[in-house]
């Protein structure tokens, strides 16, 4: 028989090469000087968080090692870095098992401090978290205390959120196994698991550094071996609820998404969280990894996915009731080979990496050892989808294939060069069989070094009588009749935080008619005008620093709507409008002039008012908004 390796191995550095070409990802640690691979123990941990802790206008890093010294990286600003660990004064994490990390400002002194989840003190069997408290001089100090009540736990995930409104950020910790325990058939076959899992702890920020302790009291001690947390306002009332990505759930305990009742329907005030996945469709059994947000389907409410050991989940919000859209959305991620190896998610996150306008997703996969099962292997490359523009996603290999097979965990994403797009990190654990394999970190070639690419805005918040880091506060941005919306997250993905800088791809948008805040807590919202793209933002709580002939801008922007053309809904949004009257009749009417959707009821308390076209055959409408002054008619297209 002929030798055709040679020729095998031609054909293999083509494939490469096909890859590598034009590659909007590129491999970028070993140039940025980032070193870093996570030690584990169980296969279990590693976190990224991106923060700019010196106050620079640059995203620095911190990344948890496991059983070796978290690493520390500044920021040079010009997308390299410089390790600073122990100068900083974070060399205590040398003498723990460290997993995950999330970074927020807990006395509102300016500057970000750090929260480190642990799983134990090195040769003891658990230990206390760490916390480091920024002294703004460029170095910080571990003040969590080594009593702390939960102290002796295993803690994977966290999330910073102001629970109570009070300003002050708290803290809630996903906590993992206590004992372990495999259920096996008559033939020592795994077919289950009864591990006893940690109760999740909820620390409330009480000021000067201190926190109590308040799980059980608010109804949030979890026992389901979470792996992800993180702070989303889901119903949309203005505070900030708790989801939860639980491990083992075919067994244990299923998802969880608890109800913030701080805010409750009838003006009260609840201090206790009420559990309510079941009712709204948010409670799948899977063992559940990491968390993404956004509104993936620009619809102008909050989608949530989350990563599985097979397919993925995609909850799709309708009108707080949710829809699993993981398969129709070609994002299920189910296999690593085709129908037979499961690929198993873990940091995840929504964001726009082609500046195109809608939110694509990243994918850290990396293996873990299961039973028969659960049937995985030792490379499981990262996945990056892209947005189709209309609620569903493909993979595209020719742009972005991620040339990481290796064991990942936490993800996180950053403008690590302030280019205007973004760059990821994916944190990668020592694999067995293998050798060590570094972390990846990948930078985005979309924008050229000469500053060319699509569009784009980045907004920084900073609040004042809420948390300074304006977590859970939501950003609405209007441009070309369109309107996007993201959330600030408090951490997220899987034991990870990306940035708190929210990025917006545009595409070939130029001019950003306004921009509305919603300030955590707050109804009204803030409002800034004409903002031109391809630069950064800095936004401060109830200072319209960027706001230019306010009085005029607002009589020729009172009324707007949206998407147009329209399908099924129709958004209206008389924000501007509500400020200057005090009643507003809404009517659709046909080309012909008759009525055809009316009453619209115009919820004062809400930024928009939705209008259900389903009942529409395709064709021209006009919206006709009448007040005690004025009429005014808007044309719009049904699809």
């Amino acid at each position: 028989m002929k030798n055709n390796f040679p020729f095998v191995l031609l054909l293999c550095a083509i494939f490469i090469a096909s890859h590598l070409q034009g590659q909007q990802l590129i491999e970028y640690q070993e140039l940025a000087g980032i070193k870093h691979t996570f030690q584990h123990e169980t296969f279990i941990g590693g976190g990224a968080a991106f923060f700019d802790y010196d106050n620079d206008g640059d995203d620095d890093l911190y990344l948890t090692s496991g059983n070796r010294p978290d690493i520390f990286y500044v920021n040079n600003g010009d997308g390299t870095f410089t390790e600073q660990t122990n100068e900083a004064g974070f060399f205590p994490s040398r003498s723990y098992n460290t997993m995950g990390v999330i970074t927020g400002d807990i006395d509102n002194d300016g500057f970000k401090d750090v929260f480190v989840t642990t799983k134990q003190k090195l040769n003891q069997s658990f230990g206390k978290n760490l916390l480091f408290h920024n002294n703004g001089d460029g170095t910080f100090s571990e003040i969590w205390p080594e009593d702390e009540p939960g102290a002796g736990t295993w803690s994977v995930s966290a999330t910073f959120l102001d629970y109570n409104l009070d300003g002050l950020l708290d803290i809630y910790v996903g906590n993992y196994v206590d004992v372990a325990n495999i259920i096996r058939d008559e033939n020592n076959n795994i077919t289950g698991y009864g591990h006893e899992c940690f109760s999740n702890q909820f620390y409330e920020n009480l000021g000067g550094g201190k926190f109590t302790e308040q799980a059980t009291a608010l109804q949030l001690d979890n026992v389901g071996c979470a792996l992800a947390v993180t702070a989303s306002d889901f119903d949309e009332d203005g505070d900030l609820d708790l989801i939860l990505a639980n491990d083992f759930g075919p067994d244990i305990e299923p998802n969880r998404f608890y109800r913030n009742e701080f805010i409750s329907p009838d003006g009260s005030s609840r201090n206790r969280f009420e559990e309510i996945g079941a009712s709204i469709n948010a409670n799948q059994a899977i063992y559940g990894m990491g968390i993404a947000v956004g509104d993936y389907d620009n619809d102008l409410d909050l989608d949530y996915y989350i990563t599985n050991n097979g397919n993925n989940l995609l909850l799709q919000n309708n009108n707080g009731q949710f829809i699993e859209a993981a398969a129709a959305a070609n994002l299920d991620n189910t296999y690593n080979v085709p129908d037979s190896i499961l690929a198993v998610g873990w940091g995840c996150s929504f964001l726009d990496l082609d500046n195109d306008a809608d939110l694509d997703m990243y994918i850290a996969n990396g293996f873990v050892p299961g039973p028969d099962f659960l049937p995985t292997d030792i490379e499981d490359y990262d996945k990056v989808f892209l947005n189709n523009g209309n609620a569903t996603f493909q993979v595209d290999t020719a742009n972005y294939f991620i040339d990481n097979p290796f064991v990942s965990r936490g993800m996180a994403h950053s403008d690590i060069d302030n280019d205007g797009d973004l760059d990821v990190i994916s944190v990668v654990q020592k694999a067995p069989f293998n050798a060590a394999r570094d972390t990846k970190l990948f930078q985005n070639q979309l924008i050229n070094e000469n500053k060319v690419g699509p569009n784009w805005l980045q907004i920084g918040l900073t609040g004042t009588t809420i948390n300074r880091d304006a977590y859970g506060s939501s950003v609405y941005l209007y441009a070309d009749n369109q309107i996007f919306m993201q959330e600030l997250s408090g951490g997220s993905s899987h034991s990870s935080h990306s940035t708190s800088i929210l990025h917006f791809g545009l595409n070939t948008i130029d001019l950003v008619d306004s921009i509305k805040i919603r300030w955590l807590g707050e109804r009204d919202l803030q409002t800034v005008y004409d903002i031109p793209t391809n630069r950064r933002i800095l936004i401060t709580q109830q200072e319209d620093n960027f706001t230019t002939n306010t009085k005029e801008v607002l009589k020729k922007k009172a009324i707007k709507i949206f998407p147009n053309p329209s399908k099924d809904q129709l958004f209206i949004d008389l924000a501007d409008f509500n400020n200057t009257q005090n009643s507003i009749d809404l009517t659709v009417i046909s080309v012909s002039g008759k009525v055809m959707v009316a009453p619209i009821i115009n919820d004062s308390t809400s930024p928009f008012t939705e209008v259900n076209l389903t009942s529409l055959p395709s064709g021209v409408y006009f919206l006709k908004v009448t007040t005690i002054t004025k009429n005014q008619v808007l044309k719009f297209v049904k699809e």
